[in-house]
């Protein structure tokens, strides 16, 4: 197949058309980039599995495995938790009851919040009626 150039550096452009040339560069090896992508996917299905236990329930579970089994990649046994994997799981359940406590110190400060809101509403509502009252008590010994 021809390659086609054009060179826009004269005034005219000229087009010139030569053979295709073999490559020069070696190809890479292609079976390194499977095995890269497979690896790749039994972690993130193996995390998914893990995951699904906690937050996802079987639904999500089920539908990881299946995706895994479309995918052509095969879970550990144990449903993708490997047999030195209990660490994991109980890093996860420590990190899901720091989680908890985070999510109940977050509310307690909104509520918080919220009634130092309600304090300041109240007390802005009382100051502007004193206000008002002031106000028309003057105006009324002016007029």
């Amino acid at each position: 197949m021809p390659i086609s150039r054009a060179d826009s550096t004269t005034s005219v452009p000229i087009i010139q058309t030569e053979a295709a040339r073999p490559r020069t560069t070696p190809t890479e090896d292609k079976g390194r980039f499977s095995t890269f992508m497979s690896a790749g996917a039994r972690a993130v299905l193996g995390g998914a599995t893990v995951g699904a236990t906690f937050a996802g329930g079987p639904i999500f579970g089920a539908a990881v495995h299946e995706l895994g089994r479309a995918a052509g990649v095969a879970p550990t046994a144990g449903g993708g938790i490997g047999p030195g994997d209990n660490s994991t799981l109980d890093e996860v359940r420590s990190m899901q009851t720091q989680s908890q406590e985070f999510n109940l110190e977050y509310l307690n400060l909104q509520e918080e919040v919220q009634q130092e809101n309600r304090r300041f509403s109240t007390l802005s509502n009382v100051l502007k009626a004193k206000h008002e009252t002031a106000k028309s008590a003057i105006a009324n010994v002016r007029a």
